[in-house]
């Protein structure tokens, strides 16, 4: 077993499905970069409580997951060429907002109409009843 941290960007939208035993799970492939012009796909696969987290995710979404990474061999459908690819069993995952989802941007309109109220009323802050 080998363990494995992987973090990048999900390719597509992540899928549900269900296994031939009737085990619902949820799939996603990530583009992890390796160097300047690559990216590495490893296949995200999530069980149990792990699938909904993933199912929440979109294209585009950054992820970070830690599981037991698989590699296994296949044939290429269009080539019929051998190929490898890398599946995780993700026990853990982690997210992060998007960066204008985590900071809202503020246009130079708005900003500029904030300072200027600010100067207006210097001691707006000083009116709200003080306690001591």
């Amino acid at each position: 077993m080998l363990n494995a941290i992987t973090s990048g960007r999900l390719i597509r939208d992540p899928e549900s499905l269900t296994s031939k035993a009737g085990t619902e799970y949820a799939t996603a492939t990530v583009a992890v970069p390796v160097g300047t012009e690559n990216d590495q796909f490893v296949k995200l696969i999530a069980f149990r409580d792990r699938a909904p987290e993933l199912l929440a995710l979109s294209k585009g979404d950054a992820v970070s997951a830690t599981g037991t990474l698989k590699a296994r061999g296949y044939t290429d459908k269009n080539t019929g060429e051998p190929r490898a690819a890398l599946e995780l069993v993700v026990d853990r995952l982690l997210t992060l907002p998007p960066a204008q989802a985590a900071r809202p941007q503020r246009s130079a309109a708005s900003q500029y109409k904030a300072a200027a109220e600010a100067q207006r009323s210097p001691g707006k802050d000083l009116e709200d009843d003080v306690p001591w």
